[in-house]
């Protein structure tokens, strides 16, 4: 694409639209299904950001059955940071929001989406989880049991697999590794630990040598499965 794209990738209605964030344009754009050339996500004409922009987290929401995909960018200048709120039927920004710069997800370079349960951008600051929601435009720090405040909190994602027509590798975890040296430890908060996407007992944890970079897991059904466009986003394409 001549506009450049970059990591920050999602899949729109039914997985037929994918938007991205370009760089070079500091925009959004879109490419459809018929993959002709990208065209900038349009937004009302009240909605207006930076010129400035540069994305440093995106993700997926469905919770009450409503996609919303959801691009945090920060202002080169200024380092203020825009929520950009994007429905997918029909395709436009919905909203912009200005970060008020005391939240912590103003301030943390450690940012996650929840897809599945809970309307949360989850942060992690000061050694501790906090989770933001754009509904109530508030913030509200979650406990995480099982790790130790002794822990330096060095990684969180929220990885799932989620596909309609058969359940039997799907899942749903809030991931947060921890870091001592060359040694890591990841802690899952799966369905079973978690309440409204709020950790609330410990879950399983795996630990090795190395530096976390970023967790993966992908289903064979990805693949082989049919009637993928007749679901939203199977798994996330980002942290």
């Amino acid at each position: 694409d001549e506009y450049g794209t970059s990591k920050f990738i999602e899949y729109g209605y039914y997985g037929m639209d994918i938007i991205y964030w370009s760089n070079s344009e500091h925009k959004l754009r879109v490419i459809d299904y018929n993959f002709m050339p990208s065209k900038e996500v349009e937004s009302d004409s009240s909605i207006s950001y930076p010129d400035d922009l540069n994305c440093i987290c995106s993700g997926n929401n469905i919770v009450g059955g409503v996609q919303t995909v959801i691009f945090i960018c920060e202002s080169a200048s200024t380092k203020d940071r825009y929520l950009l709120l994007v429905d997918t039927s029909p395709l436009k920004i919905r909203k912009c929001i200005k970060l008020d710069p005391s939240l912590h997800i103003s301030k943390s370079n450690m940012i996650t989406v929840n897809k599945l349960t809970a309307t949360y951008i989850y942060c992690i600051s000061n050694n501790e989880l906090y989770a933001y929601s754009w509904e109530t435009n508030d913030e509200r720090k979650f406990a995480l049991p099982g790790i130790n405040s002794n822990e330096t909190i060095s990684y969180i994602t929220n990885q799932y697999f989620y596909y309609l027509w058969d359940t039997s590798t799907n899942f749903n975890s809030l991931i947060v590794g921890t870091q001592s040296g060359n040694n890591y430890k990841l802690y899952f908060y799966n369905s079973e630990n978690m309440n409204g996407g709020q950790p609330i007992s410990e879950g399983t944890s795996i630990e090795g040598e190395g530096i976390v970079k970023s967790v993966r897991f992908l289903s064979s059904l990805a693949i082989t499965g049919k009637n993928h466009l007749a679901t939203t986003p199977l798994y996330p394409l980002t942290d």
